[in-house]
């Protein structure tokens, strides 16, 4: 396999955990042995990306991590429980990326994310990539729980999974490929949160692929080629218009207490911050502030009664991919009689 590797930027990682340790490793499992192989994957039943085309974005073959590095996706302050680490042989082939489970039962996933270089671009709308492949080597033990599977996290943490069942995938010792698709939810269920398959899909802030093969302290399943159906290239961000701020105002019978500006429409993982400025011309003197935020921000106004005065919220933003844009206003009629939201003219 020479496969070029192609990065730019977007959030992929790979939850990688399995039973059995490795050669040199302490409390190695004589029950779970590694057998290492290589060529073609023995059986390949992923899914054909319809342009003919797959780019590679973890290969492994020059024998290191090639910027890949551990977290735990779920719960990052859990820490990433396990050793990390590329076998530089009988992958398929040469090199592939493995991990150990440390902690066991409790310990959470070994999520593995993507390099800085490709991050960026394997977030938003993933439909533009049509699905992501791997291939896999299981342990050859008796006591497999998954095939691996693949986990997309949407803007609002919402988390789907893919289907780690272990039919057809029964090849362990032997590599296999397999897919999940970005544009049809069959195989797909939702493991957190409430949002929709098709909503996470255009909007996600994270891709994973969990290699989990076993429950347990032990070696983990092999992980090599993981690739999409179109090279990822920083997608280009659509700058906000003034149309986009929303004013949410906290009150209550005729009284103002405070309130929050928010950009909508866009995706707040590709922002790098927003300068916010706003002014409020009130009748008993106006009143003004700036922050620096993501796409939402607090304002503090002195608590009033401000019925029919007008504020003026503005928004500068600087995105990820190193876009920076107009500073955008739109102008809001106060209405203190209960909280609510507008958008502004």
């Amino acid at each position: 396999m020479i496969l070029k590797r192609y990065c730019s930027t977007v959030l992929v990682c790979l939850f990688v955990s399995t039973v059995g340790h490795s050669k040199g490793l302490e409390n190695q499992s004589s029950a779970n042995t590694f057998i290492e192989k290589t060529g073609s994957p023995t059986v390949d039943l992923s899914a054909a990306c319809t342009s003919g085309v797959e780019k590679n974005i973890g290969n492994f073959d020059n024998g290191s991590l090639q910027g890949w590095s551990g977290v735990n996706a779920v719960n990052p302050s859990n820490g990433f429980n396990g050793i990390l680490s590329v076998v530089p042989s009988g992958g398929n082939p040469a090199g592939y990326l493995r991990a150990v489970d440390t902690a066991g039962a409790g310990g959470g996933p070994l999520t593995v994310l993507s390099p800085s270089t490709i991050r960026d671009s394997l977030i938003g709308d993933l439909t533009r990539f049509e699905l992501i492949k791997w291939d896999v080597l299981l342990p050859d033990v008796t006591n497999l729980t998954s095939s691996t599977t693949a986990w997309v996290k949407g803007a609002d943490g919402t988390i789907f999974r893919s289907s780690g069942a272990l039919s057809p995938f029964t090849p362990a010792a032997n590599w296999f490929s397999k897919s999940a698709s970005f544009v049809s939810s069959n195989g797909w269920t939702r493991f957190s949160g409430s949002a929709s398959y098709s909503s996470v899909m255009a909007n996600a802030a994270a891709v994973y692929i969990d290699v989990e093969a076993i429950i347990g302290l032990g070696t983990e399943a092999g992980v090599d080629n993981i690739r999409v159906c179109k090279e990822p290239v920083e997608p280009v961000f659509s700058c906000p218009e003034a149309s986009s701020i929303r004013l949410t105002v906290i009150a209550g019978g005729g009284f103002c207490e405070d309130a929050q500006a928010v950009l909508e429409g866009i995706n707040s993982n590709s922002v790098n911050y927003v300068n916010w400025s706003w002014l409020l011309e009130a009748a008993n003197g106006n009143q003004s502030g700036s922050s620096i935020s993501g796409s939402t921000a607090p304002i503090y106004i002195n608590g009033g009664h401000y019925n029919g005065d007008q504020m003026d919220v503005c928004a500068q933003t600087e995105a990820s991919n190193g876009t920076s844009c107009d500073n955008v206003c739109a102008n809001f009629v106060m209405n203190c009689d209960t909280t609510n939201t507008q958008g502004g003219d």
